[in-house]
């Protein structure tokens, strides 16, 4: 059984360093899923796990690569052939921009019943947005020059992607989705140090986007967590010691939505089939 996990994200949100980490606790054996059968081509990732296995952060991929990897998972007695995309966070800025899709991405989007949208709060642009409350007068009534007129909001951005992805996936706009589920994923969770929940930090961060996904999909189909690949700072020398002296398949972990801290990210594709 073939099944496709759609990992959307902008730029240095995270993906290709999850899905390395992904293959590199399942290559050791080291979490609750497993590899069936070896991987048979590790090619899209491979760039990404020499990086981690020297204590270094992974390369964005480049804008115009379009790739993907395919793990086969046991999940207990069931196994699953699980195709994870990889590509350009730029593609997605490109979708946002042009409000359209080319035919790759109608294909993906149209074969997967699981999206995992990841999220990098720290790396946020607010612009104009009318849910910022922070914005003073001043700054409105400054230079046109001085204003970046022409840029939405990162929060706009996501409920505008999600528009056109329901669109591409044929979802009737009058009823709430109930067949594609939807996971928000914070990324990057070292850096966030408040104790609050998944979903208390996105209602925080970026309100209308969870008002928007909350008033177009049915609840069972909503999964908010957070996400640390890394588990730490890897620009910090010591926590780089530790990475090649314990391997980086020993690092990282979710936070679910009641807040618990998980120390197996593999548990992040459970909670997203």
């Amino acid at each position: 059984m073939t099944k496709s996990v759609l990992i959307i994200g902008k730029p240095h949100s995270g993906k290709t360093t999850f899905i390395a980490q992904l293959y590199a606790r399942l290559d050791v054996n080291n979490a609750a899923l497993k590899l069936y059968k070896s991987v048979e081509n590790l090619s899209p990732i491979i760039e990404a796990l020499s990086s981690l296995s020297k204590g270094e952060e992974v390369k964005p991929t480049p804008t115009d690569k379009t790739t993907g990897i395919t793990l086969p998972i046991q999940f207990g007695e069931d196994m699953v052939d699980l195709f994870c995309p990889d590509y350009g966070g730029e593609q997605i800025n490109n979708i946002i921009e042009n409000r359209e899709v080319d035919e790759k991405w109608k294909e993906s989007i149209a074969q997967s019943e699981n999206w995992m949208l990841f999220i990098r709060l720290t790396n946020l642009s607010t612009g104009f947005d009318l849910s910022n409350k922070t914005i003073k007068p001043d700054l409105v009534k400054s230079e046109p020059s001085t204003l970046d007129e022409y840029v939405i909001s990162d929060q706009s951005a996501f409920i505008e992607l999600l528009q056109i992805m329901l669109y591409a996936k044929g979802q009737d706009a009058h009823y709430k989705n109930s067949k594609t589920k939807l996971t928000i994923v914070l990324t990057c969770w070292d850096e966030e140090k408040n104790g609050k929940t998944p979903r208390a930090k996105l209602e925080e961060n970026l309100p209308l986007l969870l008002s928007f996904i909350e008033s177009n999909w049915t609840n069972d189909k909503i999964n908010i967590v957070g996400l640390s690949a890394l588990g730490l700072d890897l620009k910090q020398p010591e926590n780089k010691d530790l990475y090649l002296a314990q391997g980086s398949e020993s690092f990282g972990f979710i936070i679910n939505s009641r807040g618990e801290e998980i120390p197996d990210i593999t548990q992040l594709i459970s909670e997203a089939l």
